[in-house]
């Protein structure tokens, strides 16, 4: 097996596999995304590209704005602005939510649907080969160590998520209280 960068220098497991994780994250992207249909589009940009893939996503379904804002740490108007794009590439629909004439829900048109599975089949693809020389009880157990590790950082992000919305309530609450105190 070649060498990788890491084992020339003296650093702890933990930092190769912090470091290890980065360069996978940057290698699978590029692996990934290198002829992806998706860049066909030349109105798709890579945060366009991760809204569209987010919406997707089986388990989420179609979303509110302000939520896949929140989720991807954007701001509603930034969401908004990659969704018109999808939206005039035909990808994504938009429509008001039943209960809440005000909010607005995402999910991804037919077109949408049909480029996703094709991109999914072909990430699929890229990561058997990717894997293939790998035995199916190691590969078996590194997908359940990444499921473990989604998971824990999932759980991390909402941490982070539910900490920046505390910060951002608490300094809307402390401008009011000094607009008051300024304005009695």
């Amino acid at each position: 097996m070649k060498e990788t960068p890491f084992q020339e220098h003296s650093i702890s497991d933990d930092e190769t596999l912090f470091l290890s994780l980065i360069d996978v994250r940057e290698l699978l992207h590029v692996v990934v995304t290198h002829g992806d249909p998706i860049h066909k589009f030349d109105q798709i940009t890579v945060n366009q590209g991760r809204i569209f893939s987010y919406i997707f996503r089986p388990h989420e379904g179609p979303i509110q704005l302000k939520m896949l804002a929140h989720d991807l740490n954007v701001t509603p108007a930034a969401a908004s602005q990659a969704i018109d794009r999808l939206v005039v590439a035909g990808l994504v629909v938009r429509r008001q939510a039943p209960t809440d004439r005000r909010a607005v829900i995402i999910d991804l048109s037919s077109k949408g649907r049909k480029l996703y599975r094709e991109i999914a089949a072909r990430n699929v693809e890229v990561i058997r080969d990717c894997l293939g020389g790998i035995p199916e009880e190691t590969r078996m157990a590194f997908t359940k160590t990444l499921r473990h590790l989604a998971d824990a950082l999932h759980c991390r992000w909402e941490t982070i998520l539910a900490e920046n919305d505390a910060r951002l309530e608490a300094a809307r609450a402390e401008k009011a209280a000094r607009k008051k105190r300024e304005n009695p």
